[in-house]
């Protein structure tokens, strides 16, 4: 689980995501445009936790040991394209 969050945790990184909380868990807390989260919330489970701004949310991803790499790279593969 833990190795997964991490997997999230620096390729969002990469693509310049912010994150809420910087969490070495295997719960990862991410600040996205509510656009993009509109977009995921029918193929992907995560969790509100704070407005940001007018046009931002703070969503916690989570992995478990039933997590499988293939969820997080579908994950990861949306993210990139949502944002271009």
């Amino acid at each position: 689980a833990s190795r997964l969050a991490e997997k999230i945790h620096d390729e969002l990184k990469d693509m310049g995501v912010k994150f809420y909380v910087d969490s070495p868990s295997n719960q990862q807390f991410v600040i996205l445009p509510d656009a993009v989260l509109e977009k995921l919330k029918d193929d992907f489970a995560f969790e509100y936790q704070a407005r940001v701004d007018d046009t931002h949310s703070a969503v916690r991803i989570c992995t478990c040991w039933a997590t499988k790499e293939e969820n997080v790279e579908a994950l990861l593969a949306a993210l990139r394209g949502l944002l271009r």
